[in-house]
């Protein structure tokens, strides 16, 4: 008996609810069911493909099929968006290499724009608020053993280093943001200044990817971006690579100022690591407050008595 395709399509789709709507994305979408497969369940999509069903070029990046993407490449337009997405976010977003590598010896562009990146809930609710593009994608979605591979061969292709994203973030702030260690080490080998500075994002988008009542600020470091998340091997592997730890950025904070008032918890590591390395813990800011004023102030006791240890 021949299966309902669709209806198995639906099924999976119907799970997936929660995990879609976590990157901005609803179940009312034109997906066709091989592409859901190709999406969520390998093994459905291969069993479809086998049965006949025609692939297309999205489903056939996701799935990884080089041969199908090559015919399929020249028929169809690279720039057509399925889920909000072209065939090499399609590619990206299932860490394809092969895939990847395929479309963009096909033409594909390694610097063209993308309404999303499939990692952030906010994502839908910024368009028009500023570019993503394919390395973005890449580098946030550090996790995957393939993201450093995926890295290279987009820059390799052509991709920009110093492309700033809808957050005005660079590709190696967010790498650093996440700590995907493997990524940064790539971006650097790369070329990308260690010390890049962000550019100011929309008042939308601050609002909506910063805790609440956070200020707008730019020219901040990928170090003070470790420092506010309070990932401290990632300032370790920064600052033994040359990063400036006294860097200040437009608001004039520093790296330590920004650990001092971490955005999610205390992280006394964090201070120490920047400590150790010469950060100035009297520095003020542009409204007079030195670090161990943040800290007094996020009532961050542990990190405030490492900043006084400090202090002449």
């Amino acid at each position: 008996m021949a299966r309902d395709w669709s209806a198995l399509a639906s099924e999976l789709l119907e799970s997936k609810r929660e995990s879609r709507a976590g990157v901005g994305l609803t179940n009312e979408t034109d997906l066709s069911a091989l592409q859901v497969a190709a999406l969520y369940d390998r093994t459905l999509a291969l069993d479809m493909l086998s049965a006949g069903v025609d692939c297309d070029l999205h489903s056939a990046c996701a799935l990884g099929l080089s041969n199908q993407i090559v015919d399929l490449s020249t028929k169809t337009d690279l720039s057509t968006e399925v889920d909000l997405l072209p065939p090499l976010g399609w590619a990206l977003l299932n860490s394809q290499v092969g895939a990847t590598k395929t479309l963009l010896e096909q033409g594909d562009d390694p610097n063209r724009s993308l309404k999303r990146i499939g990692f952030f809930v906010w994502e839908t609710e910024a368009f028009g608020e500023g570019p993503w593009c394919p390395l973005h994608l890449a580098v946030t979605h550090g996790y995957s053993a393939h993201a450093r591979v995926l890295t290279n061969v987009l820059v390799n292709a052509g991709a920009n280093l110093d492309s700033p994203c809808v957050l005005g973030e660079f590709p190696l702030h967010l790498a650093c943001t996440y700590g995907w260690e493997e990524v940064i080490k790539e971006l650097l080998e790369l070329g990308t200044d260690i010390d890049i500075r962000t550019v100011p994002c929309s008042e939308k988008v601050l609002k909506l990817s910063s805790p609440e009542g956070e200020t707008a600020d730019h020219d901040v470091t990928p170090l003070m971006v470790a420092a506010r998340e309070g990932n401290e091997d990632t300032a370790k592997l920064l600052l033994n690579r040359g990063s400036d730890v006294n860097a200040r950025s437009a608001n004039r904070s520093s790296a330590l100022h920004m650990a001092a008032n971490a955005w999610w918890r205390e992280e006394v590591k964090t201070v120490e690591v920047l400590l150790e390395a010469g950060a100035v813990p009297t520095a003020r800011d542009a409204r007079g407050r030195t670090p161990l004023d943040w800290a007094i102030q996020r009532n961050y006791g542990q990190v405030a008595a490492k900043i006084r240890s400090h202090v002449g």
